[in-house]
């Protein structure tokens, strides 16, 4: 495979005797990352950073990855140490920066328990070994971020829901670059209408969702994160991204997390949130999970009862598992916990929101397939018909 490297990275890689192996597709971003085979024999990772990226966020973000590892914590990338240009490339307009390539695979959603806990007390090692950088106690950005984001999503939801539901050929303007896919002769764009279809189809059961539950979910988030009940946390720096796809195993321990382009300070518990969310992917249902929600199911438990039935006991055994995998690790409060517990029901239902906005609204066009955007719009509508099986009145607002 041949790619055209900025000449720093080509140095730090090797030069032509660098050898390419595999090209990552292109995240929801729209970074780019290679792996590569330094003639030493080392794996590295090669990322061209999302464009209008700043190279101070990437040496940011290097800063945190360096301590962690001086710290012992040897799941996190190493940062080459280049003496004359520092660790973050400039090619142009990109960024680009070389770090160890990990080795290991994600889990599937559908992943036994004990293992989503053993990615928890694999984050809960980064959060030990990183805290020295920074610790205070604040307003936590993934509370102050919600109250922003509900508060622009009351003007955009009625928008949303009063628009003609989508069709395939109403995703027109979500046309996909064309450097992802084969050269536009017509084929392609055959080739497309399938998962365009796909994607409109998923969008449109998300819209019913959304339209049946929006007001009252909405109600719920303000009430949890009202200025009214905001509590100064214990903040510290986090991944913000730590989902299932970053966090990779072998033979069964964590080999690696990957990718720390959203480290910030924060609450350590939006990331233990962020970690359990995607492994809460309910079963499909005997009608194909296409199935109504009405208004009169939603705040009254209604549905599969707490810690009973496939999906409602799914959720206890992860979120239990997840929670004594962390606080084997590191300390874990009970009021971090519901916190946690918190951010993962907003959160849900927020991201199925944007992404209905994003793409049935605004029309945003991002760098992956139409199959890559309808899978994760129907995996937040089952992630949000888990939540609903156990009933809004078991997200404890105190």
């Amino acid at each position: 495979m041949t790619v055209r490297f900025p000449a720093a990275v080509r140095d730090v890689i090797g030069g032509p005797a660098a050898t390419v192996l595999e090209s990552v597709p292109p995240g929801m971003s729209g970074g780019r990352v290679y792996r590569c085979v330094h003639p030493s024999g080392s794996h590295l990772a090669v990322k061209r950073w999302p464009a209008g990226t700043s190279p101070t966020r990437v040496g940011e973000a290097h800063r945190v990855m360096r301590f962690a590892r001086g710290a012992g914590c040897r799941i996190v990338p190493a940062v080459p140490a280049v003496a004359v240009s520092g660790s973050v490339f400039h090619d142009g307009d990109e960024v680009w920066d070389v770090v160890e390539w990990m080795p290991g695979q994600p889990l599937g959603a559908d992943a036994n328990p004990q293992a989503v806990g053993t990615g928890a007390a694999a984050i809960a090692e980064f959060h030990r070994v990183v805290r020295p950088l920074v610790e205070r106690v604040e307003i936590p950005l993934a509370v102050r971020s919600r109250q922003e984001r509900l508060h622009q999503l009351r003007d955009l939801m009625p928008r949303l829901l009063s628009r003609p539901a989508p069709t395939g050929s109403s995703l027109d303007a979500l046309a996909q670059p064309r450097d992802l896919a084969q050269p536009r002769d017509g084929s392609a764009d055959a080739a497309d209408e399938p998962n365009r279809s796909t994607l409109a189809r998923s969008l449109a059961e998300g819209r019913e969702l959304l339209r049946h539950c929006w007001g009252d979910v909405a109600v719920r988030i303000g009430t949890i994160f009202s200025p009214a009940r905001d509590v100064p946390r214990r903040v510290q720096t986090v991944l913000r991204d730590v989902h299932r796809d970053h966090v990779l195993f072998a033979d069964r321990t964590v080999s690696g997390v990957i990718d720390f382009d959203a480290v910030r300070v924060d609450t350590p518990a939006t990331d233990l949130a962020r970690w359990v969310c995607r492994f809460l992917v309910a079963e499909p249902r005997p009608d194909g999970g296409r199935g109504r929600i009405g208004r009169e199911s939603i705040g009254r438990g209604r549905g599969i009862e707490r810690g009973r039935g496939l999906s409602g006991g799914r959720y206890d055994e992860v979120w239990n598992a997840a929670l004594a995998g962390y606080r084997r690790v590191s300390p874990f409060s009970e009021s971090e916990a519901r916190l946690a517990s918190q951010i993962l029901f907003a959160s849900a239902w927020m991201s199925l929101a944007n992404w209905s906005v994003w793409l049935g609204l605004e029309r945003r066009p991002f760098p992956v397939g139409f199959d890559v955007l309808a899978g994760r719009v129907d995996e937040l509508v089952r992630i949000v018909r888990m939540l609903e099986t156990r009933g809004l009145s078991e997200i404890d607002a105190s």
